[in-house]
C-alpha cells in the first residue's frame, strides 16, 4: 500500500510489522504505532522508517534497524558507544539511540519465520532531504564544501573516545591481516566457468595483493605512523551523501554508524571521498572527481583550523594520503568479496558491475598518486 506521501507501507499483517510493533509498543513502550515503511539502499541490514502517536498524543517518527544474524554484540555495542559519546560532545545531528527496559540499546528478536535471532535498535528520526543514493552522489561546490566540513566535525566530536573496539583492525594491520582472505576466499566454491564476478576477481587476484603491499608501504614510509604524525579517531566507515540529511546545501543530520571503529582519520576521508567522488558514468567510470575533492578536502581542513580540536593535516598525512586513498579502494573490494559468501543469493551481474568499477578506481588511483598527492596540498594551502 501507497499513503499519500508515496512511501510504500508495510502490510499489519505482515511479519516485520508485527516484530517491530512489539518493539516499540511493549519493549520499549514509545507510544502507538501507526505506519512502517522499509527504507531500501543497504546490502548487510533492514532499516525502517515508523510512524507513532507518542505516549503525549503528538505524532513522532522513529527509525528501525534490525541487523544481520551474524552481527556480533561487541561490534554493535561499540558503534551504539560511538554515537553517544559523540552525541555527548557536540555531534547533536546524529541519530541516537532509544534504550531498552534493560538498559540496553538493543535487543535480540527471534524471527519466527526463518529461525535465526536478530539485534533490533531503536533510533530517534532524522528529518531532512534524501536527494542521494549510492551511486547519485553529484553535488555542488557548496554541499561538498559542507559535506567535509561536517565530517571533520564529527572526527573532532568523536575525538578521544575511549570505549569499545571493532573487532575487525585499523586499516594498516588490515591491508596485509586481509591478504589471506584475497588470496584464497573462492576457494572450494562450486562456481560456474562463467561466474563473471569470479573471472574478473581471479583475473585481478594478484594484482590486489600487490596493491595491499603497496599501500601499506606508502603509508609507512610518509612517516604519518610515528606518535603525532597521524591522527587516529572515531571513523563513520560509510561516509557518503546517502547517509546524511539535507536542507538545501546544508547538513542536518548523519546516521548509519554500524561500519564505524577507529582509525586513522585519514582513511575515512579517502573512503568518503572514494564514495562521493569517484565516477561512475560509462566513459570515466573509476576516476577520481578532483575539482570535487579539492574543495571537499578544504571544507575539511577550513573546519579543523577553525574550530576542530584536531589540527590540520600534518605534512605526513599529506604525503600518505595517495597511499590510504589507495587502501580505501582495497576496503571496498574487500567488501565486494561478500559475494563469495552467498553466491546463490546475489546477482553476480550486480556484483560483477560493483568489483569492475572497485578494479577500475583502483588502477586510475596507481596511475595518479602524485596528482592526489598535489590536490591535498593545494586544498590544505
Amino acid at each position: 500500500m501507497i499513503d499519500p506521501t508515496g512511501k510504500e507501507l508495510l502490510s499489519q499483517e505482515s511479519y516485520e510489522f508485527k516484530t517491530i510493533k512489539g518493539l516499540v509498543e511493549d519493549t520499549c513502550k514509545l507510544g502507538k504505532l501507526e505506519k512502517v515503511y522499509e527504507i531500501f539502499g543497504g546490502y548487510v541490514n533492514r532499516s525502517f522508517g515508523i510512524e507513532m502517536i507518542g505516549s503525549d498524543g503528538e505524532p513522532i517518527d522513529y527509525f528501525v534497524r534490525r541487523y544481520r544474524s551474524t552481527q556480533s554484540e561487541a561490534d554493535i555495542e561499540a558503534e551504539h558507544e560511538l554515537i553517544a559519546y559523540c552525541y555527548e560532545k557536540g555531534l547533536d545531528i546524529a541519530a541516537y539511540l532509544i534504550k531498552m527496559p534493560d538498559g540496553k540499546t538493543y535487543t535480540w528478536i527471534k524471527n519466527e519465520e526463518d529461525g535465526e535471532n536478530y539485534p533490533w535498535a531503536v533510533y530517534r528520526y532524522l528529518y531532512g532531504e534524501d536527494p542521494y543514493d549510492w551511486l547519485n552522489t553529484n553535488m555542488e561546490p557548496e554541499k561538498d564544501y559542507n559535506f567535509g566540513a561536517l565530517q571533520s566535525r564529527l572526527h573532532n566530536s568523536a575525538y578521544g573516545f575511549g570505549g569499545g573496539e571493532k573487532e575487525e583492525p585499523p586499516i594498516y594491520e588490515f591491508l596485509s591481516a586481509r591478504k589471506d582472505h584475497f588470496a584464497h576466499c573462492a576457494d572450494g566454491l562450486n562456481l560456474s566457468e562463467r561466474d563473471r564476478y569470479n573471472m574478473c576477481y581471479l583475473e585481478f587476484k594478484d594484482y590486489i595483493l600487490e596493491m595491499c603491499d603497496k599501500a601499506a608501504q606508502g603509508i609507512k614510509e610518509s612517516g604519518m605512523l610515528e606518535e603525532g604524525k597521524g591522527f587516529k579517531t572515531v571513523c563513520h566507515c560509510d561516509y557518503h551523501p546517502a547517509n546524511v540529511k539535507w536542507d538545501g546545501d546544508e547538513c542536518v543530520g548523519i546516521f548509519d554508524f554500524d561500519w564505524s571503529k577507529v582509525d586513522y582519520r585519514i582513511f575515512d576521508i579517502c573512503f568518503g571521498m572514494l564514495y562521493t567522488h569517484v565516477a561512475w558514468e560509462c566513459m570515466i567510470d573509476g576516476q577520481l572527481h578532483m575539482d570535487r575533492a579539492k574543495i571537499f578536502l578544504k571544507g575539511y581542513n577550513d573546519y579543523s583550523k577553525e574550530k576542530g580540536v584536531l589540527p590540520p593535516f600534518t605534512e605526513e598525512e599529506k604525503k600518505a594520503f595517495p597511499y590510504m586513498f589507495l587502501a580505501s579502494v582495497i576496503y571496498l573490494f574487500n567488501w565486494s568479496t561478500d559475494y563469495f559468501n552467498f553466491p546463490d543469493e546475489y546477482d553476480e551481474y550486480e556484483w560483477y558491475y560493483y568489483l569492475g568499477h572497485i578494479i577500475r578506481a583502483m588502477k586510475f588511483t596507481e596511475a595518479h598518486l602524485d596528482a592526489i598527492y598535489k590536490m591535498v596540498c593545494e586544498a590544505c594551502e
